[in-house]
């Protein structure tokens, strides 16, 4: 990927396999720096090829394609893992960089409020890559990644705040139960959209939910109301209690059931690790973020607490109903005590300095409760017990 020239979020590769089969992959160009950039691992047969088009799918014109070079690398065999990382914020690694400049992608960290923004804020420290397989302890995937190890392809496309429909295909079929269909994220296609997923995936890891459960939104009504739970929000029916516990029980799990469908259809033959949300206040504390109180951030921890439950039930579910080889790992028991506002903090608190991308007006940074490098460390070894548990 070239350093200049190259700005378009929806760059589309087809990989001619040589079989007469094809593949797209659709990936971010707005790299600026010269390097290489995997398109996965392909299964040839005969002269293989790639081409890339300088039509996108958003049609807008606004935004150069650019062509460099090309490069297949022979392998003697097929990668042991071809792992796929999905998700929202605790995903994509929010909030886990010392600097933002060095630590997220800077496809994902651009714009400054512009129309053209993207804040995915993929972190080189995301749990997905810190994770330790069994075969080459202690590596870890993106160590291996990053050495390009003939025996890993791995792909990251969670980004900050993605909801079920952020994942789901743009097909117009499949959608998620608030009735959303498959949708890009900052200009982006939609996580699954971009092609990543196939037959050769072994694993698919992903957090997804707190967001279509509006935890963001809440958490700012509770900053200006006292004893929000007890209170009707916004366009809300009942009382922010009994709501989003509807919406946990109801149409949030109901959503990622149809992410995980989605998930298993298009990569059949892959195991999928479907992680928790910690708690986000340490309870030993009292209140320290902006306008909340020590009992609205309790309640905030009971809610993380019915979203895991629906989320464990779900994969119990997924997997006896739908055949779906799902696990999930709820990382809680590795950040007993390290809530945000405690001593040793796996979470950060309110962070009032923004990073360079974002819109430089906003109340707080987006990485404000989001786990820093820590809580990937705590985040990673839920992970890594997982995949241990599926002999990964």
């Amino acid at each position: 990927m070239p350093d200049h020239g190259a700005h378009t979020q929806q760059a589309a590769y087809t990989v001619d396999l040589g079989n007469g089969q094809q593949r797209t992959r659709t990936v971010l160009q707005r790299t600026r720096r010269n390097q290489w950039v995997s398109l996965g691992v392909f299964p040839f047969a005969g002269t293989p090829s790639v081409s890339l088009s300088s039509v996108t799918r958003d049609g807008a014109g606004a935004e150069d394609v650019a062509w460099d070079a090309v490069a297949f690398q022979p392998l003697s065999a097929k990668p042991e893992h071809q792992i796929v990382a999905l998700g929202d914020a605790f995903s994509s690694g929010e909030g886990a960089s010392d600097d933002p400049r060095a630590d997220y992608y800077q496809e994902t960290e651009f714009g400054g409020g512009t129309a053209y923004a993207n804040l995915c804020h993929r972190s080189r420290h995301a749990w997905s890559r810190r994770g330790v397989p069994t075969d080459q302890e202690p590596r870890s995937i993106g160590d291996r990644a990053d050495a390009w190890d003939p025996t890993m392809d791995y792909q990251f496309l969670a980004c900050s705040g993605a909801e079920s429909e952020n994942l789901l295909p743009e097909n117009g079929v499949a959608h998620n139960a608030f009735g959303q269909y498959g949708v890009g994220r900052y200009r982006d296609l939609s996580q699954l959209e971009r092609g990543f997923l196939d037959e050769n995936t072994t694993l698919v890891t992903l957090s997804i939910g707190v967001d279509d459960a509006r935890f963001g939104p809440v958490i700012s009504y509770c900053a200006t109301q006292i004893s929000c739970q007890d209170h009707v929000m916004g366009d809300d029916t009942q009382a922010l209690d009994a709501e989003e516990r509807r919406l946990i029980a109801g149409p949030v799990r109901e959503s990622v059931r149809t992410v995980l469908r989605e998930v298993h259809r298009l990569a059949p033959n892959a195991h999928i690790v479907l992680m928790g949300y910690p708690r986000l206040f340490d309870g030993s504390v009292t209140a320290c973020m902006p306008g909340l109180e020590a009992g609205e951030m309790n309640w905030v921890n009971d809610l993380v607490e019915a979203a895991n439950q629906a989320l464990d039930d779900l994969v119990a579910d997924a997997g006896a109903e739908d055949g779906i080889p799902v696990i999930f790992s709820n990382p809680q028991p590795f950040f007993a005590g390290q809530g945000a506002c405690s001593p040793t903090p796996a979470l950060n608190a309110a962070v009032f300095t923004k990073t360079p991308g974002e819109d430089q007006s906003a109340p707080m940074s987006r990485q404000s409760l989001h786990p820093n490098l820590r809580g990937t460390d705590e985040y990673a070894a839920s992970f890594t017990a997982a995949m241990h548990r599926l002999d990964l």
